[in-house]
């Protein structure tokens, strides 16, 4: 019973607790994420910029090397010589490390001469349309193909640039085959590289791969594979899409502004109102590595969330054990104190509760309110100061003073009372508190006897024996209320308010040698009482 009593005062202590703890977590788990997501954003794009940065020098690479080839070659087809051309090609071919293959047509289309190292697979249908659309192009243009795929899947790119001479003249195309693996593997030593969590993938315009990141290989199909992905990247510049795949920060190298930035510079002039390519660099975080970067997919996290939970349990479960506890001393001490009012009620003799501080009444019982002559509404509405006679008052507060200090506990003291009708009636007062932890006093408790009969008899041996000095002195040993007459009062030099009223105080003013006689004679006398 105690136990399921526990059980559900912890469980209605631990679902506010744990609501608290849930609202405070949701939040900082939030801005954890959202930190987590703008890092994350941050290191992709810097990956991206990277990448986007190799492929604008690649073009520019090739812009500049075609702009300095078509220099040579508009010196030298003039003067052309059989074999002498072919020579340059050659030598042209072997200083540029991305050219693949290089060839020269004259202003009708014709094949004037070429150079090449050997592994440029066979293009000629493509060709021919390369040197159809070089033959459009003004002075000094540039005009870059798409990515161009051999039947072995390697990429590479060709640029064509018109050949004039001094006079204006045209004088043909020169066209260079550039070889894209260099691109590629750069771009896989960046986040491709080992233990990285990141793939990045270098996209031609129809979406095919370039690169060869882990699990694919070049010309594989990135449109294919990540179809939403792909259709969210056409017609943007840049941005980040995720789904179920995960996290893809995209950028288009932004080949016009490359190109065609530097104006007059012949070096960088591009056909830019018909120019068609796009390189795209894609930067993807799996979905695993996305979510195993949570902060509570993270053992420390999971720890986490578990400690505060379980502290939570524990937290309710000791307060839950507290309150039972609290509530069982509570219910003690109403008890105790139920029991308290039924002896105060129930007792022969007159016994009252008093507030500490002001002296007020609290609780009487109806012997008391017969030896004041009052009800028990009057006695409630008085304090034990205004019931004292006058002449005993400082004697009973000097007393009170002292059980406040924490002298003692319990003092008697015999003293006068006033009823309503002004007379005087006397009564032994034995006076006992019980004190908080502080020592403070918790309940005041008095006991009041009626002993005026016993003051008249006392008064009446005083008178007989006022011509000698002899002390008469009343012990009750049940109660320990032990009565001096003013005689015993002058033979110990005590006066009544130093003297406690009780068999341990008068023993105290014994000397000591004679003290332990004096006990052995009450021990024989108490077997007769």
């Amino acid at each position: 019973m105690a136990n399921g009593v526990l059980l559900r005062r912890g469980l209605r202590l631990f679902l506010p607790i744990s609501a608290a703890i849930t609202l405070v977590l949701l939040p900082m788990a939030a801005l954890y994420e959202h930190t987590r997501r703008e890092t994350l954003q941050a290191r992709l794009t810097a990956q991206a910029v990277a990448a986007t940065t190799q492929v604008q020098a690649t073009l520019e690479e090739i812009a500049a090397d075609s702009y300095v080839s078509a220099l040579l070659v508009e010196r030298l087809l003039p003067l052309h010589r059989s074999g002498a051309l072919g020579d340059v090609l050659n030598s042209v071919l072997k200083g540029y490390r991305r050219y693949r293959s290089m060839a020269v047509f004259d202003a009708s289309g014709r094949l004037v001469d070429q150079a090449s190292d050997g592994a440029l697979p066979q293009l000629d249908e493509t060709l021919a349309r390369l040197v159809q659309r070089g033959l459009r192009l003004r002075r000094g243009e540039l005009w870059l193909s798409p990515v161009l795929w051999s039947g072995t899947g390697q990429p590479f790119l060709a640029a064509v640039r018109s050949l004039s001479h001094g006079e204006g003249g045209r004088l043909g195309v020169l066209l260079t085959l550039s070889s894209l693996e260099p691109l590629a593997q750069d771009v896989d030593r960046g986040p491709n590289a080992s233990g990285s969590q990141e793939r990045a993938y270098l996209l031609s315009a129809e979406g095919r791969l370039l690169n060869q990141p882990a699990g694919w290989r070049p010309g594989d199909s990135f449109a294919s594979r990540f179809p939403q992905v792909w259709a969210r990247l056409q017609g943007q510049s840049s941005g980040l899409v995720q789904n179920g795949q995960g996290l893809f920060l995209h950028a288009r190298e932004p080949l016009r502004e490359s190109l065609g930035r530097a104006g007059g510079d012949r070096p960088y002039l591009s056909d830019s109102g018909r120019q068609s390519q796009r390189l795209a660099v894609v930067i993807q975080v799996p979905p695993s590595s996305l979510y195993r970067s949570s902060a509570f997919a993270q053992p420390a996290g999971q720890a986490l969330v578990v400690l505060l939970y379980l502290l939570a349990a524990g937290a309710s479960a000791v307060i839950a054990a507290a309150q039972l506890r609290l509530e069982a001393l509570q219910a003690q001490e109403r008890g105790t104190h139920q029991r308290l009012q039924t002896v105060l009620r129930t007792a022969g003799v007159g016994m009252c509760l008093c507030d500490p501080a002001s002296g007020r009444f609290l609780s009487v019982n109806q012997a008391l309110c017969q030896f004041f002559a009052r009800t028990e509404a009057e006695l409630l509405a008085c304090t034990w100061q205004q019931l004292t006679h006058p002449e005993d008052l400082e004697a009973d507060q000097r007393l009170a003073e002292q059980l406040h200090r924490g002298d003692f506990d319990q003092y008697h003291l015999r003293k006068r009372f006033r009823r309503p009708d002004g007379s005087t009636i006397w009564g032994d007062l034995v006076v006992s508190c019980t004190r908080h932890a502080d020592g403070s006093i918790c309940d005041l408790i008095a006991q009041i006897s009626d002993v005026s009969e016993l003051v008249a008899k006392t008064a009446y041996l005083e008178a007989a024996a006022d011509a000698g000095v002899v002390g008469i002195w009343d012990w009750d040993v049940k109660r320990d209320v032990l009565t001096w007459d003013a005689v015993m009062y002058k033979l110990y030099g005590r006066r009544p308010d130093q003297f406690g009223g009780a068999y341990e105080a008068w023993s105290a003013a014994i000397h000591p040698d004679d003290r332990a006689a004096l006990d052995q004679a009450f021990d024989r006398a108490g077997g007769d009482v």
